[in-house]
């Protein structure tokens, strides 16, 4: 089966800043985890959000931070469904848990709100352009219970905001 995480769009939000930006473009969002085998044990994926901005205003460009909602499930389970091939048939309730994570470890969910440990600040951000790496985990599957699901294609969307 093969998983794939893609971000369904981009709002961005400005929060009091004098130089805020006049467009911005996500140029690419996805994650796609390959080949999950549920006798295999748990599969990590990296991606990359890419963001070019046109920035107004005075000096360097603000710092963005991005936030994920929670797709299917809540941000501390998000999962993906059945969305093609044998889980369609009878196993279309199938659930794939996984999560994104701020980092390579997976201990920092990437959530939905601007605290510590709920957004990602880019380290590489330059005048125009911003990249957040994210960090996909799927946990190896219990025989008979979580993850434990039909062969398929499995998918789920979760919607970025970008703040400054």
């Amino acid at each position: 089966m093969i998983p794939v995480l893609a971000f369904a769009g981009c709002v961005l939000a400005a929060t009091g800043r004098a130089s805020a930006a006049k467009s911005c473009i996500v140029d690419s969002a996805s994650i796609s985890f390959g080949s999950y085998d549920v006798y295999a044990g748990a599969l990590a994926a990296t991606g990359t959000i890419a963001m070019t901005c046109t920035w107004s205003g005075k000096g360097a460009a603000p710092a963005p931070y991005a936030k994920l909602n929670a797709g299917n499930g809540t941000v501390n389970k998000r999962y993906m469904i059945c969305v093609s091939g044998p889980c369609l048939s009878g196993f279309s309730g199938d659930r794939l848990f996984y999560n994104v994570y701020t980092d390579a470890a997976h201990t920092t969910v990437w959530k939905n709100g601007a605290a510590t440990g709920e957004a990602s600040t880019p380290a590489d951000c330059s005048n125009t352009t911003c990249n957040w790496t994210i960090y996909g985990l799927i946990p190896a599957a219990i025989p008979g219970g979580t993850n434990d699901v039909a062969v398929g294609g499995y998918s789920d969307s979760l919607l970025l905001t970008v703040a400054y």
